[in-house]
This record gives C-alpha cells, sequence and structure tokens, in this order.
C-alpha cells in the first residue's frame, strides 16, 4: 500500500515484543530501503548479518541500491564508490557490473561503461538489458556494427527470455514468452537509428 512509515511503526513494534526473532530485522531492512534510507538499513544489516546465509549477497544488494540512488542525485564519485563495494563483495554478480556501466552512462562516459557492461555479459545470468545498453554505448562510440550486434541479441532476448506459465484448453500448463516491450522498443529504436547512419 504504499504506507512505509506506519510499517516502519509496527514493525519497530514487533522487534521490541520479539527482539530474537530476525525475519522482523528482515523485514525492517527492507523497509527502511523502500524508504531510501539506505545507510540506515546497510547499519542494521551489519549488526544482524552473522543471521543470514547469504548475507554478502544482502550486503552487495543495499550498496547497488545505494548507488542507483547516488546516481540519480548526480553524484557520480560516491556512485562509483557504493557499486564497487557491492563488487567485491559479489565480484561474479553480472548485475552489479551492469549497474556500474549504467552509472558511468549516466555520465555520458560510454567507453567507461562499455568495460563494465563486458565484463557483465561474460558472467553468469547477465541481465537483458545489458546487451541493450552496451548496444547503446558502441552507438555513441560510433562502432556501428558491434552496437548492431549487442542490439539484436538484447533484442532477442527480451522477445523470448521472460517466459510465463499459461493454461492451454485442455488444462495443461505450458510455458509462453512473455516479450518485454519497453526493452524491445530500445533496441529497435537504435537499431532504425544505425541503419539511418549507413
Amino acid at each position: 500500500m504504499g504506507k512505509f512509515n506506519e510499517a516502519l511503526n509496527n514493525i519497530n513494534k514487533a522487534i521490541e515484543l520479539s527482539p530474537l526473532d530476525h525475519v522482523y530485522v528482515q523485514d525492517k531492512i527492507n523497509i527502511l530501503e523502500s524508504l531510501n534510507r539506505v545507510d540506515d538499513a546497510i547499519e542494521l544489516f551489519k549488526t544482524e548479518n552473522e543471521y543470514y546465509p547469504q548475507a554478502e549477497q544482502i550486503e552487495a544488494q543495499l550498496y547497488q541500491t545505494k548507488a542507483y540512488n547516488l546516481m540519480h542525485s548526480g553524484k557520480k564519485e560516491e556512485a562509483i564508490q557504493e557499486i564497487k563495494k557491492a563488487i567485491e563483495l559479489e565480484p561474479d554478480e553480472a548485475n552489479f557490473f551492469h549497474t556500474y556501466g549504467e552509472i558511468l552512462m549516466m555520465f555520458n562516459d560510454f567507453e567507461g561503461a562499455r568495460k563494465q557492461l563486458e565484463i557483465a555479459k561474460k558472467l553468469h545470468f547477465t541481465p537483458i538489458e545489458t546487451y541493450i545498453q552496451l548496444g547503446k554505448c558502441y552507438y555513441e562510440l560510433r562502432q556501428n556494427e558491434k552496437a548492431l550486434e549487442n542490439l539484436k541479441i538484447g533484442k532477442y532476448q527480451a522477445e523470448h527470455s521472460v517466459k510465463k506459465m499459461v493454461l492451454t484448453d485442455d488444462d495443461k500448463r505450458i510455458q509462453e514468452d512473455f516479450p518485454q516491450s519497453e526493452l524491445i522498443e530500445e533496441a529497435q529504436k537504435y537499431i532504425s537509428e544505425i541503419k539511418k547512419r549507413k
């Protein structure tokens, strides 16, 4: 419902009543993150991280959220520092290199962004958006062939990588493509622009 302050008050009461229930603390961390109080969420997490089997991954995701917030506030260097903390904790996570690339793109450092996105592309579970963002970097760097190559991969993945379960008329469950319209349109826009250049 978006009533995060009310949720925070209630979760604080729950923690008072059951201080050993660490699920409530995880809920509080999520609420603080939703309120853009990421520093408070990180500090709270550090007091609780021994109770979480994926502590480094959760902490890295909090740094990623903070990096995005700083990026949108126009604070390039601070955003880079935070995403580097995430990468240090989870160096094999493609999503964090993708975020690093997005930060650099936001500040028109397309060569730096290209390097980070190329790293993301080589890791497991590369986000679909990585190929499209990489295509945009190559577009800005006027490397049309590489731009087209990545944009076409990104467009194809946006059309086919996400699946949804549907019921057939005879009540069987099957998976169907769930096209990501915005990503497809974005990739196609750049593909068309490159074709105009030729």
